[in-house]
């Protein structure tokens, strides 16, 4: 039946409109095109005859109900990210706008509509998002690859729930109820404004059919991807399989689920449905929220704005430019613009409490600042781990050519006489993290009793020697020295920094730079000055191993913990099998000889 004449009587049941004026004007169809849809519809008796208002029928009710909508998907597994500070402190679904959370105003839209079946994909701290199972009586399904993956991946776990089903990001506001009762045709939403954010748009054909869905670079129109979707009962399974074998896909599951009709579009018969830009909106920062509701001007509702407001004597619409940094290994951090100058925020990453004493970290900064080696401190907080800290615009990362003035740093710390109460006693550390790991229920190498036998004679014969204590920064791998504009070099990042042998810190850069011996020789040379000697170089060796064994054993636990470092473990773990037996056989034939 026509899609027009099925809109048209969609509008009728839900409303009281007086004439046929309102109807055009409502439906955005001609005049003259309402006037042949309504003869029609009281031809075939969908509507009451010569009734003004116009009242729909018993006939007209039963057609509507054979497109009744019977469910809705709600993507809500992400981080939302570029939303930081405030997805720090929940999932961006549960943010507050015009007063009320985003996820629950969707939910009441739908059952607004009569739609109650719905399902809620979630991931990212999922223990915030379960009660709306109580108070909503929604479903669940939980992605637990929700911080390596997308869309297509949460929609294929509730892939089976999918017919006759609005599929909608967990993260848009609607100004109005868009949701019907009753829905004609599979159909993207879409807006046509240059002012939103845009990350894949489509091209249209014949009664606005989706001919192609593109990237932005490739672009020919505006019409960009945004806000819901919805999948009518005849294009269910279809979809569900190709979200399905995308999602099992590695190169795939990064994917948007609409890529994943992308290349089927001559069988999958989907329609654009455009939406004023005055009624939809997404919030990919926190700028753009403050823009729309100004209830964040004042209150920003979140506590790591407010401490930014405290250091710098602001309000939240002081701050600006807000983006967020790579996620590290351990912290998770952003860039912030005040008075013209950027900062970098730092939040320690969940579970680094149990590796890091801040406290520490705190008193390394007091000592060292003298030395002026290290990234300027605005604010630290011992009981947070939070940290303001200058970002350096246009700084680099040290190149080969660098490491003599990188370690001339290193050189200048371990000779500066500096101390602080704390020392990073490796043998202790290995102790600790071991005991984490059996905790969490870590699993462990297949040799992994032999290389431990390994680590603790290594351990044994050094402590032996009873090596100076110096500051160390324990952690100078290359991504923490960095070049500023005018040409000199800072090394940041100090939390792991205590009393430690100062061959460590080669060991700790060579480990993390995935060096082999050669490399290892050449750096040790160059901090020394002057060639090694073998038992030196050794001595090395011997931290390497203790190193490697440390960092695989933190990447067990943290894995243990639901986060993902790839072969990073592996890795660390080769370097304390093969640079222990190194060491060990040395100091063998120094002691035969």
């Amino acid at each position: 039946m026509n899609i027009d004449l099925l809109r048209t009587l969609r509008l009728i049941s839900e409303t009281s409109l007086a004439n046929q004026r309102q109807l055009s004007m409502q439906l955005n169809i001609s005049l003259g095109k309402i006037n042949r849809i309504v003869t029609e519809l009281q031809e075939q008796q969908l509507i009451e005859a010569q009734v003004v208002p116009y009242h729909i029928t018993t006939q007209g009710m039963e057609l509507l109900k054979e497109y009744r909508v019977d469910s809705a998907i709600i993507l809500a597994a992400g981080i939302g990210e570029r939303i930081v500070p405030l997805s720090f402190d929940k999932p961006k679904a549960l943010l507050r706008v015009k007063g009320e959370r985003l996820i629950e105003r969707l939910i009441e839209q739908l059952h607004e509509r009569e739609i109650y079946d719905v399902t809620v994909v979630i991931g990212y701290m999922k223990e915030k998002m379960e009660y709306l199972s109580d108070k909503y009586g929604v479903k669940l399904i939980y992605n637990p690859q929700f911080d390596a993956t997308n869309s297509v991946t949460s929609l294929s776990l509730a892939s089976s729930q999918i017919r006759n089903t609005y599929i909608i990001p967990s993260d848009v506001y609607f100004t109005e109820n868009i949701f019907s009762k009753y829905e004609f045709q599979s159909w993207i939403g879409a807006v046509n404004d240059p002012n939103k954010p845009t990350y894949w748009s489509i091209e249209t054909g014949t009664n606005k059919r989706v001919t192609a869905i593109i990237g932005d670079s490739e672009a020919t129109t505006v019409n960009t991807i945004y806000g819901p979707s919805y999948i009518a009962k005849e294009e269910a399974r279809a979809l569900s399989h190709y979200v399905q074998n995308d999602s099992r896909l590695s190169f795939k599951s990064g994917f948007f689920w609409e890529n994943s009709i992308a290349d089927h579009l001559k069988d999958f018969p989907i329609y654009a449905n455009i939406f004023e830009n005055s009624i939809i909106y997404e919030f990919d920062t926190f700028e753009q929220l403050r823009e729309f509701d100004a209830a964040y001007q004042d209150d920003s509702q979140s506590r790591i704005i407010s401490i930014i407001c405290d250091v710098y004597n602001i309000t939240p619409l002081e701050i600006s430019d807000i983006q967020t940094l790579k996620k590290g290994m351990t912290n998770d951090s952003f860039l912030f613009t005040v008075r013209n100058k950027r900062f970098v925020f730092r939040m320690p990453g969940r579970g680094t409490d149990a590796l890091i004493n801040r406290k520490e970290e705190g008193d390394v900064y007091t000592q060292i600042d003298p030395l002026r080696i290290a990234d300027s401190l605005y604010y630290f907080n011992p009981d947070t781990g939070y940290k303001i800290s200058r970002f350096y615009d246009g700084a680099k990362p040290i190149t080969y050519d660098d490491y003599p003035t990188a370690f001339g740093i290193l050189r200048n710390l371990h000779t500066s006489n500096l101390h602080v109460d704390h020392e990073f006693v490796l043998s202790e550390r290995i102790k600790f993290y071991k005991s984490l790991c059996d905790d969490a229920d870590a699993t462990y190498f297949e040799d992994f009793d032999e290389v431990s036998s390994i680590v603790e004679d290594v351990v044994t014969i050094i402590e032996a020697m009873n090596r100076p204590k110096v500051l160390a920064h324990i952690d100078p791998v290359i991504d923490n020295f960095i070049k500023i504009q005018d040409g000199t070099i800072k090394l940041i990042d100090w939390e792991y920094a205590a009393m430690a042998d100062p061959y460590l810190d080669l060991a700790m850069h060579a480990i993390y730079s995935g060096f082999n011996q050669t490399q290892i020789d050449d750096i040790t040379s160059i901090y020394l000055e002057e060639q090694p000697t073998d038992a030196q170089q050794h001595l090395v060796y011997g931290y390497v191993a203790l190193g490697g064994f440390l960092w695989a054993l933190w990447t067990l636990f943290k894995e243990a913990k639901g986060e993902n470092f790839g072969t990073y473990g592996l890795e660390q773990y080769q370097y304390a099998r093969t640079y222990g037996r190194k060491f060990l056989e040395f100091n063998r034939s120094e002691h035969e000889a």
